[in-house]
């Protein structure tokens, strides 16, 4: 009974967690045509966000909740910068025909996303990409296209095609990253590399970039141990 009234307890926090999280969801959709209002309207936590017309970002944005963004439109940049940073519990779903570029006649580093963060004991970050285009990017080292780590990616539709790095240019995904990606997805004329994917379950890439999952597998593992020691223990005196 004491157990079932734990799991109960457990069940009504989880849920009031949730219910928690979905207040500070608008249901409210937002077309944009700036950048200013691109970043008001993450700011407010619009529950879609249509992109209308062609949109130079001027620096990175960061994404920290949940964003979605859809329309028929384009972000481009035009400087050494990202489109976007999904940093902390950001969760960036892409759908529609938005194209994700460096501006014409821009030829230095830049665009295109980048799923990490430096606090390594965040909750998991997504990137979901249903539709759109992430074109003509570059990067100086990897991920010209996408740069993920310690994330959770899935690429069902859309295309990434023709970004550049130096070491691979589409999509790069380091340890404790988990991407899947849909037979409907093109992947295609990136340099030097169109996809690189390292070990998640390496033993140096749990140790070195902890994260809740890890950290609850630790304690759970910890527990099993403590509980057999005990139950031996007793079993010895009897």
């Amino acid at each position: 009974m004491k157990y079932i009234i734990i799991v109960l307890g457990i069940c009504v926090i989880a849920l009031g967690g949730l219910a928690i999280w979905l207040s500070t969801l608008s249901s409210n959709d937002i077309t944009v045509r700036t950048e200013a209002e691109l970043i008001n309207a993450i700011q407010v936590r619009a529950g879609n966000i249509t992109i209308d017309g062609y949109i130079a970002l001027s620096d990175v944005i960061e994404i920290h909740h949940h964003v979605t963004l859809r329309g028929q439109g384009t972000l481009t940049v035009s400087d050494a910068h990202r489109h976007f940073i999904i940093g902390r519990l950001g969760h960036l779903t892409l759908n529609g025909n938005i194209y994700l570029k460096r501006a014409t006649e821009y030829e230095g580093y830049g665009g295109g996303i980048f799923i990490h963060d430096t606090w390594r004991l965040a909750l998991p970050r997504f990137f979901v990409m249903r539709g759109g285009v992430i074109e003509d990017n570059t990067a100086v080292f990897s991920g010209g296209g996408i740069f993920t780590a310690m994330s959770t990616v899935e690429l069902i539709n859309g295309s990434i095609i023709n970004n550049h790095a130096a070491g691979h240019g589409g999509v790069f995904s380091c340890a404790s990253t988990y991407i899947t990606v849909g037979h409907r997805m093109r992947i295609r004329n990136n340099t030097p590399s169109n996809r690189y994917d390292a070990s998640p379950f390496s033993l140096l890439g749990f140790l070195s970039t902890p994260s809740i999952f890890h950290i609850i597998v630790v304690f759970l593992c910890i527990g099993v141990g403590i509980f057999y020691e005990k139950r031996s223990h007793i079993n010895t005196k009897i």
